[in-house]
């Protein structure tokens, strides 16, 4: 399973990372990002993963702000 975080506490984006990987070794993260901008940067640019965890308050503003922007054609886990 390919995977983004979405999170701009490294600390939340490390324990998390390491949460999924003891939970099944065969989970990919594939990007952490830290802001909405980054976010729809990368989603625009990238093929969509398997699945997105997601903090609600990042630095820049309410993650809800990247699903009002861009069609998000994978299930997302809100993470806060």
């Amino acid at each position: 399973m390919k995977v983004i975080i979405i999170e701009d506490e490294l600390l939340a984006q490390a324990k998390l990372e390491a949460m999924l990987n003891s939970l099944d070794r065969s989970i990919e993260v594939l990007a952490k990002i830290n802001s909405v901008q980054e976010a729809l940067r990368w989603i625009s640019t990238h093929p969509s993963p398997d699945l997105a965890f997601v903090d609600i308050q990042l630095s820049d503003d309410h993650s809800f702000e990247i699903f009002r922007k861009l069609p998000v054609n994978f299930p997302v886990i809100f993470t806060t």
